[in-house]
């Protein structure tokens, strides 16, 4: 048997360690000690955790649901969980989840073996979608054109400071994680919005809200509880999320919403740091881009005055040329004269004579 330590965002199960169960150990147990011993027997009696997927509808009565699990292996085990478990609205058919808890055996029953082996579990550590209900709803997306739409992309152009919204569970720690990892920046607004629902239509009411005039300039999802965490899962919640115009990033472990995010990190801090990287690249690209500006300026400036010069120098050479052009026109002009003047006095003579 393996330990199992949670690392659940939910409150009621950090740190918790105890003996992993698989279906198939279990009876194992339960075929070596069916004769005379097995109610004696302190691993019976033990809590364990023990995982595996949700493949029977849910009967959901007064003070508990009822339904089936299947190991990986294809073995099957009766579960019921009571109310004050809590996390209700995770069970769903398909789903794999993770159970704490302990066995109870109906001793009446006990010709009829596994079929009345029930693991009560007192904690739903956590609920996943399956990857074939995963492949389905984003197959779905597909068809509907959804998942052709391009990324979004933060921008930090032209602004005295971004403002976030981060959207987490009420009881998580993730928004105040997130703004002491931004405070020692002025650039950052961050805004708060606790979920405070499990119904996907005031999820999408949500995401309309605050979308709505271009407010935000990045909506950050973080720190959801496994109970709320299935919202994030929801196609008309997906499709709000997609239909967004303000850039959308999650950071809530695996999730289907993942696939419709604009950009996903693993966690809180990460998605923080990441943002605080982007801010410094920009910046840096602003000021290289005013560096070269500055430089490309100062070039232009030194080859126009090159230029000016050496058009100033290609003038003087013309006006120097058309002076000594002139100067050489007038002295053959005086030349032409005196040769006129000679040829008129010599005519002159001839005819006195």
């Amino acid at each position: 048997m393996a330990v199992y330590q949670s690392n659940s965002n939910s409150s009621n199960s950090n740190n918790i360690n105890f003996d992993k169960i698989t279906i198939e150990e279990f009876r194992n147990l339960y075929i070596q000690n069916l004769k005379g011993s097995f109610y004696k027997n302190d691993a019976v009696k033990k809590s364990y955790f023990i995982e595996g997927t949700v493949c029977s509808e849910i009967e959901r009565q007064k003070h508990g649901a009822s339904f089936k699990i299947q190991s990986d292996e294809g073995n099957l085990l009766n579960v019921y969980v009571p109310k004050r478990a809590g996390l209700q609205s995770s069970l769903e058919l398909g789903n794999k989840i993770t159970l704490y808890g302990l066995f109870n055996i109906y001793e009446n029953n006990i010709a009829n073996q596994l079929d009345f082996i029930e693991f009560k579990a007192s904690r739903i550590l956590d609920s996943t979608t399956s990857e074939s209900k995963k492949e389905a709803i984003l197959f779905s997306l597909n068809e509907m054109g959804f998942l052709d739409k391009p990324k979004k992309e933060l921008s930090f152009d032209n602004k005295d400071f971004l403002k976030l919204m981060v959207v987490s569970s009420k009881d998580g720690s993730a928004s105040a994680e997130i703004a002491n990892c931004l405070k020692n920046t002025d650039f950052f607004e961050v805004s708060m919005h606790y979920i405070d629902t499990y119904k996907s239509s005031d999820m999408v009411e949500m995401f309309q809200t605050l979308d709505k005039n271009n407010y935000y300039d990045a909506i950050l999802i973080t720190g959801i509880d496994s109970s709320q965490k299935r919202l994030f899962e929801e196609i008309d919640v997906l499709e709000a999320i997609i239909e967004c115009s303000t850039p959308i990033i999650t950071a809530m472990g695996r999730c289907i919403a993942d696939e419709v995010a604009d950009i996903v990190e693993e966690g809180p801090l990460s998605a923080a740091r990441m943002l605080l990287y982007q801010y410094k690249e920009s910046k840096f690209e602003q000021q290289e881009s005013s560096k070269v500006m500055n430089e490309h300026n100062s070039n232009l400036f030194i080859t126009l005055n090159k230029e000016k010069e050496d058009l100033e120098h290609k003038i003087s050479l013309m006006f120097n040329d058309k002076v000594s052009l002139s100067s050489k026109i007038k002295n053959q002009q005086r030349i032409i004269l005196l040769l006129s003047a000679f040829s008129f006095i010599f005519l002159l003579i001839l005819i006195l004579k």
